[in-house]
């Protein structure tokens, strides 16, 4: 388990709960592994250890391992028992029985067995990548976990780096501005916020991407993986782990610059009833407008297809809105509404409701459009019921799974067909 010229090494704790393990009916059964312990599945194993320099502790590590052959077609259910993070990551990664779905998987012959390893945390004192490359590749070839994994992940820590009171400060911070009547961050206050997780996340991500993970497209970035291929090549140097591109170091998208006028404006709306009428919440935009916020640049009409508030798309078009603009996620009004479809059906009505959808390729929706990752508006449609399925799946393996409305798909349906990435959102349940 040694690693590195700096006698870099992982110490794995022994089992940290009793060998045996009753279910409510008061049944016992015995548990022989010898990792860790039992998760609340059968399929799950939670460990943690240490980080060793020349025999000295020089940080720790908490992980999960989940046996998806085991697993089967509760695959995201026992994801979902161990935490949220951790379901996310293995819907990501894998459908509901534990099949790969991530693109790259899918194409790797190396990832058709074996566990997926989650790194819940990964501490190195004085945030040294040497040490942190060097312990990575010493626990991902450890005896006990070799030949148990065939995939590991990381999501990136926005706190790395951080002292104890600092943290402390963050979360009186984040309560803060959670709480109801307190003023919403300034445009600056929040670009600064953002750029200091991002920068934080890019730090910590250079460990593991000197040990050869990979960051997945998704979302702002930080969502690490790795394949046993990937791992048979050689650890990257510092200097070339930095000049890898990452979605974390991109930086804010660039074409949208909100004002402290428009982020007023959104968190206003944000904050309001669902069941305002138009009158009062146009007087809100009005009253807002006056004062320099921009409706397009706030992402006013993003709200409203969001909300579902179709009575007021042409009242706002008319107040200048522009149709097809991107708000500050790249994402337009269309790509907003389609992705609320799935969720707004029941059971009494499991019909897709596709009226908000309609008025707004009534009155100029560009269906072409894509997102920064190539996703057009059916993608986001195809994503969202794939989503919802994967919810769905957690906790009902018999559940009725939603499919994608013809007639909605041809309303969506680019005039080129769909994109390679709108593909790669089919449902696969």
């Amino acid at each position: 388990r040694t690693a590195g010229p700096r006698r870099v090494s992982v110490r794995i704790h022994p089992k940290e709960r009793d060998d045996e393990r009753s279910d409510d009916d008061g049944y016992v059964s015995e548990d022989d592994d010898a990792l860790g312990f039992q998760g609340d599945y059968e399929c799950t194993r939670c460990f943690s250890g240490d980080i060793l320099v020349s025999g000295k502790t020089a940080g720790s590590f908490e992980a999960t391992l989940i046996d998806r052959r085991r697993a089967g077609r509760v695959f995201h259910s026992a994801c979902d028992a161990e935490s949220g993070e951790l379901q996310e990551m293995g819907c990501l990664l894998f459908g509901s029985s534990g099949k790969p779905r991530y693109p790259a998987l899918r194409s790797d012959t190396s990832v058709k067995d074996g566990g997926l390893l989650y790194i819940d945390t990964f501490k190195v004192e004085g945030g040294d990548a040497d040490v942190g490359a060097a312990a990575l590749r010493a626990l991902l070839t450890c005896p006990e976990l070799d030949r148990r994994w065939t995939v590991a992940s990381y999501i990136t820590d926005s706190s790395a780096g951080l002292s104890d009171a600092q943290l402390r400060r963050a979360e009186r911070r984040a309560m803060a501005l959670a709480s109801e009547g307190e003023p919403p961050e300034t445009v600056r206050q929040k670009a600064r916020r953002v750029s200091g997780d991002r920068e934080r996340m890019a730090r910590d991500a250079v460990q593991f991407v000197r040990a050869g993970f990979a960051e997945a497209a998704y979302k702002d970035g930080g969502w690490m993986y790795l394949t046993k291929r990937m791992m048979q090549s050689a650890p990257l140097t510092h200097g070339a782990a930095l000049a890898v591109p990452l979605r974390l170091t991109a930086g804010v998208r660039q074409g949208v610059a909100m004002t402290d006028a428009d982020n007023k404006l959104l968190h206003k709306l944000m904050a309001s009833d669902e069941q305002e009428g138009q009158a009062s919440l146009l007087a809100e935009i009005d009253g807002h407008v006056e004062v320099g916020a921009d409706v397009t640049r706030a992402g006013v009409l993003q709200f409203c297809a969001a909300r579902g508030h179709k009575h007021l798309v042409q009242p706002l078009l008319s107040r200048g809105a522009q149709m097809n603009a991107k708000d500050q996620h790249g994402f337009t009004a269309l790509m907003i509404a389609a992705s609320g479809v799935p969720g707004n059906t029941s059971l009494r009505s499991p019909e897709h409701d596709s009226s908000m959808v309609a008025i707004l390729i009534e009155f100029g929706a560009d269906r072409n459009i894509v997102d920064d990752d190539g996703r057009s508006a059916l993608g986001h449609y195809l994503g969202a019921i794939r989503t919802c399925n994967d919810f769905q799946a957690t906790f009902d393996t018999k559940f009725r799974k939603q499919k994608a409305d013809p007639t909605l798909r041809r309303m969506l349906m680019p005039a080129r067909g769909p994109t390679v990435v709108d593909m790669t959102c089919a449902d696969d349940h």
